[in-house]
């Protein structure tokens, strides 16, 4: 659904309350959930009471875990090692969980989505499709105590039946309000309203109803059409409208939006996918639990302070287990003395814990013992060999335009795509790939970069060279389209003034799985000049703007209308996103149903050694008296003697990262 077009209300799915003999002396579950249909409108008042001294106040600590990835244990995958540059994983934050919970009265801990995919751990358990017990991933969360949870777009990766058997392992509810899912009814509600005896500051318990709520981006739909038919979702805020007042009727009194979307200054537009912000001003939600787009929000110094009335407060807590989110709340009873709200609160991350400490963990030693079957698994299945590379595949200069990894993906695609179209009338036209990086650092941090070595590549190396399950796809573009199409790329560059010196190259804010690079033309990209789109696809509001100079053919400038055979993949053609406006409506060639990483495992197979280029795909315009400087991994300090961008090295960052100046005043 794109911004400014309407969907239908989904059909309501019953929600669950659990009943107040549910309820142990602890506050914690002991009997079965209820349903309940046919919930009264209402809508409940925003206003809060800023009675925080009150004995009779509540302190309410809500821990959040969001966009897990399947990194449950302190282990890289992709780089087949233990020494995660960040101190990643579940079982880190089990151990810090343990520590927010030792020093509060009353905890609830949430987990935000994207939990089931994301490293080759996760797709060889995909793969496996049975196996005895829980899912790891679900085993994990129920040993660390996880009271609720909602999906991300990526748990619905691996189709219906996979999440179907993957949920029915968990001891705590999933609740998703802004979807309809065929098949899960029974699994995932739209909203849950947990009752809990809380104690307030005096010792006295109260019985409390806590109503959680989860949402996904609107795109998932799109996004995840060919693994997951039938998924249906609805705008973000249009289900928050209708659904709280009804939770609010039922007898929350709190309400939790568990929201796998990103955070946004912009005023909230239908179909938004980073609603988040938008989220927390709504009357009737209390805490907000932000995901998706894997930032730090509020940042790891920070404590946000969120004095009554307020928008609710917000945590969102990274990704791979990277920090925990923390909100406290002070809960206040209304002047009747039957209903709570929030006088006061605060939202802060926590880094995860070093495993120097805490190695007898309860929860941590129960997520190791759920998860090293299937770690091991992955490890064997991971080691087989599929071909050898002449030359290092790494992504530390993607943003450059110079990976290897990528030019190996696009060789795989274009052999692919030849083979399946010869005979047809297609077969005469030239074949291009848009490739772009997923590993490439920013959020990720310094080790966040594909990394494989001359020699063996095995399966593992697959998931490193590109990270998801997208089906490969091709479509007929003309000159014009492919000249904005790299135009849209282009905003990942920061405007470079010229006489300025040495200035930040790389917009941090732009994903790099959105930087396409077209393999098979060449074309320059002069970064003084205003980028023609901003970072959601929308042209410039004056008109302006365009910074790609002569895009070249086989050495021969590209015409308009001149017509090529692009290979690219499904979240391409998915009609959402910074590319939707050239996708949208196009008609794809049928090529077969492979994903990109099988027809690169086919091709390593048939090729056996490979050696693709590492000269940039493009290079930047002339900027007189100017330089970029961008941030990357240290492991590339050795690879720079002959490098042809001339880059030159400036010292590390605080975070770890390499800083590289990159010369702009020459031809």
């Amino acid at each position: 659904m794109k911004a400014g077009e309407r969907n239908h209300a989904l059909p309501r799915a019953a929600a669950l309350i659990e009943p107040r003999s549910d309820i142990s002396g602890d506050g914690s579950r002991v009997g079965l959930r209820e349903d309940a249909t046919g919930f009264a409108e209402g809508h409940a008042s925003k206003a809060r009471a800023g009675r925080t001294g009150d004995a009779t106040a509540i302190d309410l600590r809500i821990m959040a875990i969001t966009d897990l990835h399947m990194q449950l244990l302190d282990f890289d995958y992709f780089r087949r090692r233990t020494d995660l540059p960040l101190g990643r994983g579940l079982e880190h934050l089990a151990v810090l969980i343990e520590r927010q919970r030792s020093t509060a009265a009353n905890t609830l801990l949430f987990d935000n989505g994207d939990l089931l995919q994301g490293n080759p751990l996760a797709d060889d358990l995909a793969r496996a499709a049975t196996g005895a017990g829980a899912h790891p991933a679900i085993a994990s969360l129920n040993a660390v105590g996880c009271d609720a949870a909602t999906l991300g777009n990526h748990d619905f990766s691996y189709g219906r039946s996979f999440l179907a058997r993957a949920l029915g392992g968990a001891a705590f509810p999933f609740v998703l309000a802004n979807a309809r899912l065929p098949g899960l009814q029974n699994r995932v509600r739209p909203w849950v309203i947990l009752q809990r005896e809380l104690r307030d500051r005096a010792g006295r318990t109260h019985q409390i109803g806590i109503g959680v709520i989860g949402f996904v981006p609107p795109q998932s739909s799109a996004w995840e059409a060919a693994e997951f038919p039938g998924l249906r979702t609805e705008d973000i805020i249009e289900a928050a409208e209708r659904e709280v007042p009804l939770m609010r009727a039922s007898g929350a009194d709190l309400v939790v939006a568990l929201a796998h979307s990103g955070t946004s200054p912009l005023p909230h537009q239908l179909g938004t996918e980073n609603a988040a912000s938008a989220l927390a001003g709504l009357p009737g939600i209390d805490a907000v639990i932000a995901g998706h787009s894997h930032e730090l929000n509020p940042a790891p110094e920070e404590r946000r302070e969120y004095p009554q009335p307020s928008p609710a407060p917000l945590v969102q807590a990274g990704f791979g287990g990277s920090h925990l989110g923390v909100i406290n709340l002070v809960l206040e009873q209304e002047t009747n003395g039957r209903r709570w709200q929030v006088g006061h609160a605060t939202a802060e991350l926590h880094p995860a814990t070093s495993l120097a400490t805490d190695i007898g963990s309860p929860a941590r030693v129960a997520i190791r013992k759920a998860t090293l079957p299937a770690h091991r698994s992955a490890l064997r299945a991971g080691a087989r060999r599929i071909g050898r590379t002449a030359v290092p595949l790494g992504s530390h200069l993607a943003m450059l335009g110079q990976d290897p990894g990528l030019r190996l993906v696009a060789m795989a695609q274009r052999w692919h795509l030849r083979a399946a179209l010869s005979g047809t009338h297609y077969a005469e036209l030239p074949i291009l790939v848009a490739v772009a990086p997923f590993r490439a650092g920013a959020r990720g941090g310094p080790g966040h970069y594909t990394h494989i070595p001359a020699g063996r590549i095995t399966h593992g190396d697959l998931a490193d060279l590109y990270a998801f399950n997208n089906r490969a796809a091709a479509l007929i573009v003309t000159g014009a389209e492919l000249a904005d199409w790299l135009e849209r790329a282009a905003g990942a560059f920061l405007r470079i003034l010229p006489g300025a010196g040495t200035q930040e190259l790389i917009d941090p804010d732009f994903a790099s799985y959105n930087f396409d690079m077209i393999d098979g033309l060449h074309w320059q990209i002069d970064p003084s000049r205003p980028a023609r789109y901003m970072a959601d696809g929308l042209p410039r509001a004056d008109g302006t703007g365009g910074r790609i100079r002569n895009l070249t053919y086989g050495g021969q400038p590209v015409t308009p209308e001149r017509r090529f055979l692009l290979a690219t993949n499904s979240y391409r053609l998915s009609g959402v996103g910074l590319y939707a406006d050239l996708t949208a409506d196009c008609a794809p060639i049928s090529a077969g149903t492979a994903t990109v990483r099988d027809l690169v495992r086919a091709y390593l197979r048939r090729r056996r050694v490979v050696a693709p280029q590492a000269r940039p795909m493009f290079t930047f315009a002339r900027v007189p008296g100017a330089s970029g400087l961008i941030r990357t991994g240290p492991e590339v300090a050795t690879m720079l003697a002959d490098n042809p961008l001339g880059l030159i090295p400036e010292g590390t960052d605080d975070q770890g990262f390499l800083r590289l100046r990159v010369p702009l005043d020459r031809d």
